[in-house]
């Protein structure tokens, strides 16, 4: 039973990382059965690794010793490489024989993916009949997202060299396939070596990857041929989804290794999933929340940059003198912020408005610049400095079409039920804006509710 139980929590993990990109691949569905194909071909993919590792390396004797230079050669050639190749081989066969799938930016990067999750699940069902219930817990956290990171990375060269007009070098698609091999190498060194403060390097290294991926991603859907303003992805809604699933995941993981250590009660399996949730919960509301959020703009390629997913935001708390109020503040948690980077849930909330007739509304009618409700249009979107979103709002008055600007509201109320509230804003003229203005070049005139019109 024990067994049955391990293999169903190994897919399950699977299919909430087939969900995820089949919610964020917005623009156009793939086949399911050759998506299907692919996890079955990434799940058969480790015995590659097997020959190459019964037919070479385990004739030349090559393995860990314990030496610093020698364990980095074997985690780069005899691990990396070679797990990265056989994730490769499932998309290698869809790129010879069906490459009409591959019309688009996001369909590369959609089938590694499904390929390296079919990959780690088998190794997950190798590891859980070697080590028990607890290892899926561990590698669902940072191994399994690390091996679908690395494989994005691995054909991301590929894409790049198909779809960007002026990035035609081929050697920088042998480079993103080297990049794969060194992040994959990186992992796996940090964790098999005895290198002083290896697991905190590779918690660095892996929230570094997390931002790659988002990147390339995000780099994918801003050039897709099937780009549509309409259909975005909903950050909200994946937030949520992989946010249960995953709690979901450890609490089962939890029932199933008490039960098999005859120890199960309602407070051992809760403090149990406790003790997992708490050891890992930072990294899982990092991920989950970064992976979520893209800040998507047609036509933009962006660079990868080696970045954290998060920012650290520090309140200042000693103005003066010390006293009692500020010695508190400072020996309390909220002195420190952290915020998740990409586009927040209000930016992305817009998106159902957009290109819509809708009602504008005033919040208050007390010192209201619109005075009473209007029909509109949020006609364009807009990126300004450090890509800072603005709609075009059309608001049709007594006296004509005008021309506002409006931007989501990120603190405090942020909607009445479900319509979002928005500031609205004077600017320069829609010919003259470029990617230099920022909101200080807006001036502030209220804040309104925004309808969809019946």
């Amino acid at each position: 039973m024990s067994l049955f139980v391990g293999i169903f929590l190994c897919v399950f993990l699977a299919f909430i990382w087939i969900e995820y990109f089949r919610r964020i691949d917005v623009f156009e569905y793939e086949k399911k059965w050759l998506l299907v194909a692919v996890f079955f071909m990434g799940m058969f993919s480790p015995y590659f690794v097997n020959l190459i590792h019964f037919f070479i390396l385990d004739r030349l004797d090559f393995k860990l010793n314990g030496d610093y230079l020698n364990d980095f050669i074997y985690c780069f050639l005899g691990i990396a490489l070679v797990e990265e190749i056989a994730k490769f081989l499932p998309f290698l066969i869809i790129l010879l024989f069906f490459k009409k799938q591959l019309h688009e930016t996001v369909d590369y990067l959609v089938y590694a993916a499904i390929a390296a999750i079919g990959f780690a699940c088998h190794e997950n069902v190798l590891y859980f009949l070697h080590h028990g219930f607890d290892v899926i817990a561990v590698r669902s956290v940072t191994a399994f997202p690390a091996h679908i990171f690395d494989s994005v990375i691995f054909v991301y060269g590929l894409m790049v060299y198909r779809f960007h007009a002026n990035r035609k070098d081929k050697l920088m698609v042998v480079a993103f396939m080297v990049f794969s091999v060194l992040s994959h190498a990186i992992y796996d060194y940090c964790l098999v070596s005895s290198i002083p403060f290896g697991y905190i390097i590779m918690l660095t290294y892996y929230m570094i990857l997390i931002s790659v991926f988002v990147t390339m991603f995000g780099n994918a859907l801003n050039n897709s041929e099937h780009f549509d303003h309409r259909k975005f992805i909903d950050s909200k809604k994946i937030t949520e989804f992989m946010l249960y699933s995953y709690f979901a995941l450890l609490f089962l993981i939890s029932v199933s290794f008490l039960s098999t250590a005859e120890e199960l009660s309602s407070a051992t399996t809760v403090a149990y999933f406790a003790s997992l949730l708490w050891k890992d919960l930072f990294i899982i509301l990092v991920l989950i929340f970064r992976i979520s959020r893209f800040k998507i703009i047609p036509g933009r390629w962006n660079k990868i940059r080696f970045e954290l997913p998060f920012t650290l935001k520090f309140r200042e708390v000693f103005t003066g003198p010390p006293s009692t109020q500020s010695l508190r503040a400072y020996v309390t948690p909220n002195f420190v912020k952290i915020q998740v980077k990409g586009e927040n849930y209000s930016e992305t909330y817009l998106n159902y408005f957009f290109d819509r007739n809708i009602i504008v509304q005033p919040v208050s009618s007390r010192n209201s610049f619109l005075k009473k409700r209007y029909k509109g249009i949020l006609d364009l979107k807009l990126f300004l400095k450090q890509d800072e979103v603005f709609y075009v709002l059309m608001i049709f008055s007594e006296s004509g079409t005008e021309y506002f600007y409006v931007k989501a509201k990120s603190q405090g109320r942020q909607r009445f039920g479900s319509n979002p509230i928005v500031a609205l804003l004077k600017g320069p003229p829609l010919a003259e804006i470029n990617e230099y203005h920022e909101i200080e070049d807006f001036k502030f005139l209220e804040w309104v509710v925004l309808k969809t019109a019946k």
